[in-house]
C-alpha cells in the first residue's frame, strides 16, 4: 500500500514537472500510470466518513482543543491508513477542534 501511495505521488510530481517543462505528452504519460495503480488501492473515504471516524477519535482521545490535535491524529491516521491523504484528514480534525 505504502509503495503504490510513493509511486503515485511520485508521478503527480512528474505530471506537475512535464506541466512547467511544456511537455503535455509527459503529463498524459504519468496521468495514465496513476489511473492504473489506483485500481489497486482501496476505495477513499468521503468527507462525511473522515468526519465520522474524525468525531470518534476526538471523544475516545478526549481532546477538546487544537492543542490536542497531535494526540487526535495518532490515534485517526492509522485507522485511516491508505484512505485519506493526511492533508485533508489535519483540515477536517482542525476544523472539529476549532
Amino acid at each position: 500500500l505504502a509503495v503504490l501511495q510513493k509511486e503515485i505521488k511520485t508521478q503527480r510530481e512528474a505530471i506537475a514537472d512535464a506541466e512547467r517543462a511544456g511537455r503535455p505528452e509527459l503529463a498524459a504519460e504519468a496521468a495514465a500510470q496513476i489511473s492504473q495503480l489506483e485500481t489497486y488501492l482501496p476505495q477513499p473515504l468521503t468527507t462525511a466518513e473522515i468526519e465520522t471516524l474524525a468525531r470518534a477519535a476526538i471523544a475516545e482521545v478526549g481532546a477538546t482543543s487544537a492543542r490536542e490535535m497531535g494526540q487526535v491524529m495518532k490515534v485517526l491516521m492509522p485507522r485511516l491508513q491508505g484512505r485519506a491523504e493526511g492533508a485533508q484528514v489535519s483540515q477536517i480534525v482542525r476544523q472539529l477542534l476549532g
